[in-house]
């Protein structure tokens, strides 16, 4: 199951990014397709020279900016809790980069016990 809708987050984080950096990025489209690495979505956005140094802006930004602005699902809570309550352990796999999982599940205080990230 999913446990975030990150879209409200990682708006805002993109949107900063284009800010900082003057690039013009239809943030709309951005959203409506998350799941491509950051740097498959970087190269319609800027000119692949600066791929490494926004992947880097943007990471930086994103504990700022899409943490506490991103939801968790209907559910979520009962279902971690509901699994762990029968002895079961918890599994959160991301594509999202360790760190920024983990202050997500630490910021809605899931029970969460194994973050597979980066994938």
């Amino acid at each position: 199951m999913t446990l975030f809708d990150t879209r409200p987050g990682v708006r805002r984080v993109w949107e900063a990014l284009a800010a900082r950096t003057g690039l013009v990025v239809d943030v709309d489209l951005v959203v409506s397709r998350l799941g491509p690495p950051l740097p498959v979505e970087l190269v319609n956005w800027a000119p692949p020279e600066r791929i490494d140094e926004l992947v880097d802006l943007y990471r930086s930004l994103y504990p700022v900016y899409a943490i506490e602005s991103s939801l968790v699902m209907p559910g979520v809570t009962e279902s971690l809790s509901a699994v762990r309550a029968v002895g079961g352990r918890t599994m959160l796999v991301t594509a999202k980069l360790g760190e920024h999982a983990q202050r997500h599940v630490d910021y809605a205080q899931l029970p969460v016990d194994l973050i597979v990230d980066n994938l």
